[in-house]
């Protein structure tokens, strides 16, 4: 899934903009954390494995499109002559996102001491919290192929100078 993911999150980036792939990433993962709201414990092992697999896969996509969003949006801020400012920034910013996430894994147990759905609650307020700076803060324009854009074909097409 990963990768149909980030093939048509580029597409959807080059057509629509970073900030609508960031918005529909973000509004996946408030999708995902509310299935879960929906978990009943008297459930088949069946049913609740298909349950949580389907939530997982709403989450998946998501985290393919934030990602895709945060690492173009590097990209396109850092002029071309400074790659080596690139790589340290794409460097600090995965660096800062893995640290992001041993954070929300621990938040995210500690909580579920306390009550499975307050951990739930507290991680959909954190990404409510993070979506109107996505809506509000990004430039719809940003990320958008200025030129023709790459076709299916082209994607796959080994010498092609034009993607990385």
């Amino acid at each position: 899934a990963g990768v149909v993911t980030n093939l048509a999150a580029g597409a959807m980036g080059a057509k629509w903009g970073i900030r609508f792939t960031l918005i529909i990433g973000l509004c996946l993962q408030l999708l995902s954390y509310g299935l879960l709201f929906g978990w009943q414990d008297d459930w088949s092992k069946s049913t609740a494995i298909t349950y949580v697999t389907i939530a997982q896969m709403f989450a998946g996509v998501a985290k393919d499109l934030t990602k895709l969003g945060g690492k173009t949006v590097t990209k396109l801020v850092t002029p071309a002559d400074k790659d080596t400012q690139l790589f340290k920034l794409v460097s600090l910013l995965t660096g800062w996102k893995n640290s992001l996430k041993g954070v929300g894994y621990f938040l995210g147990s500690a909580l579920l001491q306390v009550s499975y759905e307050l951990a739930l609650g507290v991680m959909m307020i954190l990404i409510l919290m993070a979506l109107p700076w996505a809506v509000v803060g990004l430039n719809k324009d940003l990320g958008t192929a200025k030129s023709k854009n790459a076709t299916w074909a082209d994607i796959f097409k080994m010498d092609n100078p034009n993607l990385n």
